[in-house]
C-alpha cells in the first residue's frame, strides 16, 4: 500500500497563515481558525504544507474481490477532519 502524503507535521500554523501574501485570505484563514476551533474545541495542526486541521479520524476500508466475493483490505489511514487549504490564491474548506 503507498504511504500517504498528507501527514500531521509539527509545522507552525501561525507561521503558514502569517506567510500568505493576500491579506484577505490571510483574514479568511483566521477567521475560520476561530469557527473550527469553537466548534471542535481542538487546537489546529499543520497537515502536510498548506492543510489545517482541527482533530483527525481513523478510516479503513475494502472492497469485495470480483472471483470469490471475500472483502478485501484496500487501506487505512489518518486525515484531518475538519479541515482547511490555503494557497496564495484559494481557500478550500473541508
Amino acid at each position: 500500500m503507498a504511504e500517504l502524503k498528507t501527514k500531521m507535521t509539527d509545522a507552525s500554523v501561525a507561521k503558514f497563515i502569517d506567510a500568505i501574501p493576500d491579506e484577505s485570505i490571510k483574514r479568511d484563514c483566521r477567521t475560520i481558525m476561530e469557527i473550527m476551533k469553537k466548534a471542535t474545541g481542538a487546537k489546529p495542526k499543520m497537515w502536510g504544507s498548506s492543510i489545517v486541521g482541527f482533530g483527525s479520524y481513523h478510516y479503513k476500508y475494502q472492497y469485495f474481490t470480483k472471483i470469490e466475493r471475500v472483502p478485501e483490505n484496500r487501506g487505512a489511514g489518518v486525515r484531518p477532519h475538519p479541515c482547511f487549504r490555503a494557497s496564495p490564491r484559494r481557500f478550500v474548506i473541508y
